[in-house]
């Protein structure tokens, strides 16, 4: 099933026993005038239902309820970048398994390799963890495809002088000032 699918369709969380049929009515027989269709549609929900009950888990603190929901998600539609996106913002954040963090971004990058906000993500934890050329990359990722992107300038230059490249960071901070002015005049 494709991610639009996904988004549009209902998926069956668990099966339920079928409402039974009157007992002379044909397998699969539509239901007749004045007969009143029964099925519990309980059991199904979209995506959207899925990620919302992910949502006021973590905000009630079931960090594993909220990352249990996301493998259910990813076991229906494993190519659906949002959620290994979440699943590895939740890893990161909430239960600071960083390298299953960078696993699910890896995930969600062999997907759509040019996702600015999974690539931002990814380099931010990468320069939290030290690994500032590996961040230096990802962030030149990011702003290639978003070159005024204000936090990518930022991290950009925090890599650059963790590996020494002073001229390199000021550049990068300079631009940041004035991606971050132009928007504040748009505004």
């Amino acid at each position: 099933m494709t991610l639009n699918e996904a988004q549009l369709g209902w998926v069956e969380l668990a099966p339920e026993a079928a409402p039974e049929a009157a007992p002379d009515a044909a397998p699969g027989a539509a239901p007749e005038d004045g007969e009143e269709l029964s099925e519990d549609i309980s059991s199904f929900k979209t995506v959207d239902d899925w990620e919302s009950d992910a949502t006021i888990l973590l905000t009630r603190g079931d960090i594993f309820g909220a990352l249990h929901i996301y493998e259910e998600i990813l076991g229906v539609y494993p190519q659906y970048t949002k959620a290994w996106y979440n699943r590895a913002v939740i890893l990161a954040s909430y239960v600071k398994d960083f390298p299953g963090a960078l696993w699910a971004y890896d995930q969600a990058l062999a997907i759509e390799p040019k996702n600015p906000d999974v690539l931002h993500n990814k380099a931010k934890l990468l320069l939290d963890l030290g690994k500032y050329e590996e961040a230096e990359h990802g962030f030149i990722k990011v702003l290639q495809q978003k070159p005024g992107y204000t936090r990518s300038l930022v991290g950009l230059a925090i890599a650059y002088v963790n590996t020494g490249k002073f001229d390199e960071a000021v550049r990068a901070i300079t631009l940041a000032e004035r991606s971050k002015l132009s928007k504040d005049e748009k505004a």
